[in-house]
């Protein structure tokens, strides 16, 4: 953690396989490494993950489970893959949890002005000023008006929203818990 421990360079590390956003509780990332991957990129990664999300899983085949061992830090948990389905077989070892970057105004700088605008003009705000902002203004003032939990929903909803970009988010609603 301590190569990258300012959150906002995350971009210049790549990006993450599998983020899970819980409404409550902390957040999850999975890299994915299945047989026909290496894991030379993988230790680059560690770090992007270590400062973004409050859990971090290896999820790989058994012919990546003893190197990634040696490199991986120990708060990392390791699921293992079936080779032929990548479904999860077992969880080899479970992550320990660290800082959680991802608030909700940490997740809002994601949103697009095409986004905000309209969510700040549901809220009744006029459009010149809302145009005039700056995307970080936009946020702030959606989290203003809304409060912590309203504005990680409306985010959340907005990313699901998102169609032909290389971030596909998926609203689940309720239907993991059981």
């Amino acid at each position: 953690m301590a190569l990258y421990a300012d959150p906002r360079h995350y971009r210049e590390q790549g990006r993450a396989d599998l983020v899970l956003l819980p409404d409550s509780g902390p957040s999850v990332g999975v890299e994915i490494k299945t047989d026909r991957d290496s894991l030379y990129r993988c230790k680059r990664q560690v770090p992007l993950y270590d400062v973004l999300v409050a859990r971090r899983y290896l999820a790989t085949t058994p012919r990546h489970i003893e190197k990634a061992l040696t490199f991986l830090p120990e708060a990392w948990g390791v699921l293992v893959l079936c080779p032929d389905t990548h479904a999860v077989l077992e969880e080899c070892r479970a992550p320990e949890p660290g800082p959680d970057w991802v608030t909700t105004a940490y997740l809002m700088r994601e949103l697009w002005s095409q986004e905000l605008i309209p969510a700040l003009l549901a809220t009744g705000m006029r459009a010149t000023p809302a145009r005039r902002m700056s995307n970080g203004q936009r946020a702030h003032a959606l989290l203003q008006h809304h409060g912590d939990a309203a504005a990680r929903a409306l985010t959340l909803d907005l990313l699901s929203r998102r169609t032909g970009t290389r971030v596909t988010a998926t609203r689940l609603e309720n239907s993991c818990q059981t």
